[in-house]
């Protein structure tokens, strides 16, 4: 069973919290993170059938898919948010959940999107030359990197404190100032080993190796974010 501490983690603590929090709930959350990583991968097996045509279709099919696993990728967040407390959630709890988030999570996603299709503009803007195009995808690159810091607990800050989109984006910002050297070594150490567990799947079995292994990594990166934002919360219940 996992026992949340209850004083502020230091960062090697956090990234060990992240792993007991994953593993000790990963048969309990394993139904719901199959739903979303088969959800996920359709659009790769619809790629591998369409081939390089109806690409209009396949943006739509993605863009469809994207709105649609809002509901298991919340619930992932509602249970595992609970199992940190001890805190026994049902599958249709948890999922309840994810139909009651779903309007202000389709909000995150559509802001989301906004900026990634932003940042792909600028860098077709820019494309006068191969040096441009490599000096603003770095540059895209870093900024989008330092956001993600600094957006991390969005999802848990909707999820946990019914917060509104907006409000959720300021409240991550504020919470995460002077934590972003923490949040990039969490991110790095975990989203490193997902990325390799996911390569090997994907080498391995092909796409759906890449289903398989996103089974596992989802849950554990849902835990990184989640052991992040309790480290927040004490950071701060001890500062005041």
């Amino acid at each position: 069973m996992f026992t949340l501490p209850t004083q502020p983690m230091t960062l090697t603590d956090a990234i060990g919290n992240t792993f007991k929090l994953w593993w000790t709930t990963l048969v309990s959350i394993l139904p719901l993170s199959i739903a979303a990583a088969i959800i996920s991968g359709l659009p790769i097996f619809v790629k591998s059938y369409l081939g390089e045509t109806h690409n209009e279709f396949y943006i739509a099919v993605l863009g469809l898919i994207s709105i649609i696993n809002i509901i298991p990728t919340t619930a992932i967040f509602a249970k595992l948010g609970h199992a940190a407390h001890n805190q026994t959630v049902t599958l249709s709890q948890a999922l309840g959940v994810g139909i009651v988030k779903f309007p202000a999570m389709l909000g995150w996603l559509a802001i989301t999107c906004a900026v990634i299709l932003l940042a792909v503009g600028i860098v077709y803007l820019v494309s006068s030359s191969p040096i441009a195009i490599i000096l603003s995808i770095l540059i895209l690159f870093l900024i989008i990197t330092t956001l993600l810091m600094y957006v991390l607990c969005v999802v848990p800050l909707i999820v946990f404190e019914n917060l509104s989109v907006i409000a959720a984006i300021q409240k991550s910002f504020a919470i995460t100032k002077n934590q972003w050297w923490y949040a990039g070594g969490l991110l790095t150490v975990v989203v490193s080993f997902a990325a390799i567990v996911n390569i090997a799947g994907a080498l391995l079995m092909g796409p759906a190796g890449s289903v398989i292994a996103y089974c596992f990594t989802l849950p554990l990166q849902t835990s990184m974010i989640i052991i992040f934002y309790e480290h927040l919360k004490l950071r701060h219940e001890h500062q005041s």
